[in-house]
């Protein structure tokens, strides 16, 4: 069924381009997004925390904290959708010399997946260099929505806008979603103990290429 008010849609990586073996892309749908943000707030203001979520960054008080925010933001109508893909299986032939390619390709396949029953929603994406070099947010709205016009559905994407996520505590809520994945993916323990709490609001996709068939 689709939702009566589109809800807000966060994008964000994890070990994207770069010498890494896995990536991690992911979406956040958030339905809920002003209780969502003051249930940020309040916990930020419970600790007395102002600096930016991001699970890359790790001390004790960063891990209360993270525990707190995300025990508190799975009681709302949030879910995500990670794609986790090895590298490996990125069959470079495919996109020669041009690594962003297959990033964007990939990004493309999350969004198209996680939003078939959303309609109307701005897409946010956390500000890079690249996102505007590479075309990434016109890419992004041109092929989800041609998807979505050859199924027969609605437009999935009004707006796809790059935000800095130090500023956007839902870009930072996403952060803590994807890397939390990417950690227990690439075996970090301190992420177990964060998964548990969001893995009945997380859905996790293990990419790999088609297998042909006869």
């Amino acid at each position: 069924m689709l939702h009566r008010h589109p809800p807000v849609l966060c994008f964000d990586e994890a070990g994207g381009i770069g010498p890494f073996p896995i990536a991690a892309l992911g979406l956040l749908i958030v339905n809920e997004p002003d209780a969502v943000l003051e249930t940020v707030k309040r916990v930020r203001r419970q600790h007395g925390f102002v600096n930016e979520l991001k699970s890359s960054k790790w001390s004790n008080l960063r891990r209360q904290v993270y525990v707190d925010v995300l025990t508190e933001v799975v009681k709302h109508d949030v879910h995500a959708t990670i794609l986790v893909a090895r590298k490996r299986d990125l069959d470079r032939r495919y996109f020669p010399g041009k690594d962003y390619m297959a990033y964007n390709y990939l990004a493309k396949q999350l969004v198209v997946r996680a939003t078939i029953e959303v309609q109307g929603a701005t897409l946010y994406v956390d500000k890079k260099q690249r996102t505007k070099r590479d075309n990434f947010l016109e890419y992004l709205k041109a092929e989800v929505n041609l998807r979505a016009l050859e199924d027969g559905r609605p437009v999935v994407l009004r707006a796809v806008e790059d935000v800095d996520s130090k500023d956007s505590d839902l870009m930072q809520v996403t952060d803590l979603f994807v890397g939390t994945v990417y950690g227990v993916e690439t075996g970090n323990v301190r992420k177990k103990e964060l998964f548990e709490i969001i893995r009945l609001k997380t859905k996790i996709w293990q990419w790999g290429p088609q297998k042909k068939t006869r």
